[in-house]
């Protein structure tokens, strides 16, 4: 399925997107009760919506400027199979996020990720009711092995769960390989 904003194509959703073993590597650990968390006291910087915008993300990867750089988590090999598949040629950030179920489903600010041209990949790890929203309005629903991929320029924002304990997502900033 293709995303359209403004009409124009900003990027598409592939279902299914890794093979079952790649897939089912990723989710045990992702939805371990092992995993390791870090708490973020809001999900957008500037935005905060109260005692619910909050959750709790893993870094696998960073090479933000003014943030540690390089391999920041010794489960970054766990994340091989989705970097090559999205044809990654330069990783910018690759982290999971854990959003806790929440009562009422809350919408946290709309953002970008980075300021310069590159592409933002979200993996979706469980299903559950929540979404993410691109700034034009669409919506995607969170579906175990989902990939969206988008313009990393297009705002979007995220929305918690009611519906599941969590809702578990990877984001991956990077620029494809050119072929």
């Amino acid at each position: 399925m293709q995303i359209f904003e403004k009409d124009v194509c900003v990027g598409e959703v592939i279902d299914n997107f890794l093979g079952e073993k790649e897939f089912s590597d990723i989710k045990s650990i992702l939805m371990s009760p092992e995993m390791g968390w870090f708490h973020q006291s809001d999900v957008v910087s500037n935005t905060d919506k109260g005692a619910l915008d909050t959750y709790f993300i893993h870094t696998f990867f960073s090479n933000f400027y003014g943030w540690p750089r390089g391999v920041m988590s010794e489960l970054y090999p766990l994340c091989a199979s989705l970097i090559e598949k999205l044809d990654v040629e330069v990783l910018i950030r690759l982290r999971a996020n854990n959003y806790p179920h929440t009562p009422t489903k809350v919408q946290h600010g709309f953002h970008v990720d980075c300021n310069y041209p590159h592409e933002a990949a979200i993996f979706y790890v469980n299903t559950n009711n929540g979404l993410t929203i691109l700034e034009g309005g669409q919506e995607i629903k969170s579906i175990e092995n989902r990939v969206a991929i988008f313009d990393g320029k297009t705002k979007h924002c995220s929305t918690t769960c009611t519906d599941e304990r969590a809702r578990i997502n990877i984001v991956v900033n990077y620029i494809r390989r050119t072929k």
